[in-house]
């Protein structure tokens, strides 16, 4: 419990592993008997939890006041210059900076190296970048009603040409507000529609090829892996399998995942399989079956097919190789620690069930025969970014 406090920053678990440690070491001292070095190690990391959640909170308040420093400063220095018909480029850079500053974690520079489109009440500013991490470039839209204003920033997809309406009456802040909040779904469902339209493609690439070919040098690098049958492109396809989600990337699963909301779905994917993104894996099975606890034991798991690398950006197979993996003979359960008060129930942490068991060992067996596959392809330079 102390140890998951201190990973989670969890207050009061730390507090009450702390708690419990502290409590056994006066029921061993009562005793006459050695505390046990378990009932301390709760103590330390219970009391460890709670500093690590003071510092989070604290660096948390400071990372906020900086980020509201650079935006109020971004925002001060063109105060005037936003208000006039023509817009600079400095002008529009600094409002920039104050929009993509404002959304971020932190606070960060901002860069603007690209050409600017304007017209009398719209702009596209390209090439505007966020020094991040992660380093994104954006083209970010403005447009102007009383003043200019950032309306939104898209990666893949272009500025709209036209703004939701606006109730009247409202400040130029709730306004400018209003619509930046309408165009960041527009802006996440149309980014995201453009990219799984790229995946969608990867379907039919890969049913075209032919010959396993040799891998390209493309270099070191850690990929998406995505399963095949989760790929977009099918009309009125179900939802992908969760039971074969561990195949995915967790961004690439994400992104995929058509119950996750739209703005998860929209940065996983741009994560994923972004514009940036030139190749992905993908596991293409021809045969699966999902591991199964019975009642006198388990139904071994399997899956057999092949490992595509593949082009995203041209739609085409680099290589590929045959590809499978199965569970183990058998796999060990039990295990852990028993916590809880003397008299109520106790909850094991870290230990295994039987389904538990089978689930991880065919998850370690796909990572192992994933990795000895790209081995083979790739001369151990392409890695699976699970």
């Amino acid at each position: 419990m102390s140890l998951l406090a201190v990973f989670t920053f969890i207050f009061p678990l730390g507090m009450l592993a702390a708690w419990m440690g502290y409590r056994q070491v006066g029921k061993a001292k009562q005793a006459n008997q050695r505390p046990r070095a378990r009932s301390w190690a709760a103590v330390v990391l219970g009391l460890l939890s709670v500093v690590d959640t003071v510092a989070l909170v604290m660096w948390m308040r400071a990372s906020n006041a900086e980020k509201a420093g650079q935006v109020g400063s971004a925002l001060a220095r063109v105060a005037k210059d936003r208000e006039q018909a023509a817009l600079t480029q400095d002008t529009a850079c600094a409002l920039a900076e104050a929009f993509l500053v404002q959304r971020a974690v932190v606070a960060t520079k901002v860069a603007c190296t690209g050409p600017m489109e304007t017209t009398a009440t719209t702009a596209a500013l390209h090439g505007a970048t966020f020094a991040g991490p992660p380093a994104v470039t954006y083209t970010v839209c403005l447009a102007r009603r009383n003043r200019w204003f950032v309306t939104t920033a898209v990666q893949t997809s272009t500025c709209p040409q036209t703004l939701p309406t606006v109730d009247e009456g409202a400040t130029a802040d709730e306004t400018e507000a209003a619509i930046q909040k309408e165009m960041s779904g527009l802006t996440s469902r149309a980014e995201l529609e453009a990219t799984l339209a790229r995946l969608a493609r990867v379907r039919g690439a890969l049913a075209a090829a032919t010959e396993d070919g040799k891998c390209p040098d493309i270099g070191e690098a850690g990929l998406t892996v995505v399963d095949a049958a989760a790929l977009p492109g099918v009309a009125n396809a179900p939802p992908p399998d969760t039971a074969w989600k561990f195949l995915n990337s967790q961004d690439a699963w994400t992104a995929l995942d058509t119950g996750a909301s739209a703005p998860s779905r929209h940065k996983a994917a741009m994560d994923a399989f972004g514009s940036k993104v030139h190749y992905i894996l993908v596991v293409d099975a021809s045969q699966r079956r999902a591991p199964q606890a019975t009642d006198h034991g388990f139904v071994a798991g399997m899956l057999s097919g092949r490992l595509s690398l593949v082009d995203v950006a041209n739609s085409s197979v680099a290589c590929s190789a045959p590809f499978e993996f199965k569970s183990s003979q058998s796999v060990k359960t039990g295990g852990g620690m028993n916590v809880g008060f003397r008299l109520g129930p106790k909850l094991n942490i870290g230990g295994k069930d039987l389904s538990q068991a089978i689930d991880k060992d065919i998850r370690q067996n796909y990572s192992r025969a994933l990795t000895s596959a790209l081995d083979k392809m790739t001369s151990g330079r392409v890695t699976a970014d699970l």
